[in-house]
């Protein structure tokens, strides 16, 4: 995106997460000054185009405020060179400013460094380690290298047009999402998880565990109840056990008791049956009868 005296922009940085409110806060504060607004995404910034130069002055001097904090203005530059721009993605091991260093060191031989930016941690002098970006005009038809040695480390440069290479293995030929060490380390891993699933015997394909082939622990159980109650009511259910037990076996002799009773009974009216047809009839029914009473105190 080209600059001007004219052009002023805004970093969204700045704002965290209330970029968009931000910007409609500047346009209510600038509500008599007309011009043009234009957002990037890609630089995170907006854009304003106005008419001239003083009109550019006040926007950079201001002061505008956002939330009691004062906002920050830069001011684009038009170059006539062809320039193109470098961005470094990483240098977690390496401190920023030693790499900026370097980095003009090995470009000056290719061309000129004409601005740099990086990413700081809001009011602090803390360099974030990603994202490091080089305006630069090359004036050379040799071909740039795309590492760097910094230190003990190599710091990876790209640009729009560059030679394919891999931020990862520090080598030409490929993109990192092409790079084969990540592809075969991805690899291992997945096999490592494979191993360690347990394997059906008869297919060799891991055994999924669903969650309902775990059994479920009783909701009433308390794991950790201590031993001395676990013992005390294991002997409460035997002793619940027992009982039940010998109810049954009292009920089972009762109804035998009243089962050999009724057969007795029945065997003393078919004894009457017969004396009826004896001539000593009058002697049989007193000698049934007296059995009877008998019976019946018995069974009282």
């Amino acid at each position: 995106m080209g600059g001007s005296e004219c052009k002023i922009g805004c970093s969204w940085d700045q704002f965290g997460d209330n970029a968009s409110d931000a910007v409609e806060s500047i346009c209510r504060q600038l509500f008599d000054l007309r011009m043009t607004m234009q957002h990037d995404r890609p630089s995170k910034s907006t854009y304003y185009i106005v008419k001239d130069e003083q009109a550019a002055e006040r926007l950079l001097n201001g002061p505008l405020f956002y939330e009691g904090k004062k906002i920050e203005f830069f001011q684009t530059v038009h170059y006539e060179e062809e320039v193109m721009i470098i961005t470094i993605p990483s240098f977690k091991d390496v401190q920023g400013e030693t790499l900026f260093k370097a980095a003009c060191k090995t470009l000056s031989k290719y061309g000129t460094v004409k601005d740099a930016s990086a990413r700081f941690v809001r009011g602090t002098s803390t360099m974030v380690p990603f994202g490091m970006k080089i305006l630069f005009a090359k004036n050379s038809e040799k071909d740039m290298p795309n590492f760097i040695k910094v230190q003990k480390s190599r710091v990876g440069m790209f640009w729009r047009g560059c030679t394919p290479s891999c931020n990862y293995c520090k080598k030409y030929g490929h993109w990192k999402s092409e790079c084969p060490e990540i592809l075969q380390k991805n690899q291992n891993k997945k096999f490592q998880k494979q191993k360690t699933q347990p394997k059906n015997m008869s297919t060799g394909v891991p055994i999924q565990r669903e969650i309902s082939d775990v059994e479920p622990k009783s909701a009433n159980v308390d794991t950790n109840k201590p031993e001395s109650a676990k013992n005390i009511g294991m002997e409460s259910k035997d002793m619940e056990r027992k009982n039940i037990e010998n109810h049954l076996i009292l009920k089972a002799k009762s109804k035998m008791t009243a089962e050999a009773k009724k057969k007795a009974i029945l065997a003393s009216d078919q004894q009457q049956n017969q004396s009826l047809t004896d001539p000593n009839a009058p002697k049989s029914m007193d000698k049934y009868s007296k059995n009877k009473e008998e019976q019946v105190l018995e069974f009282l």
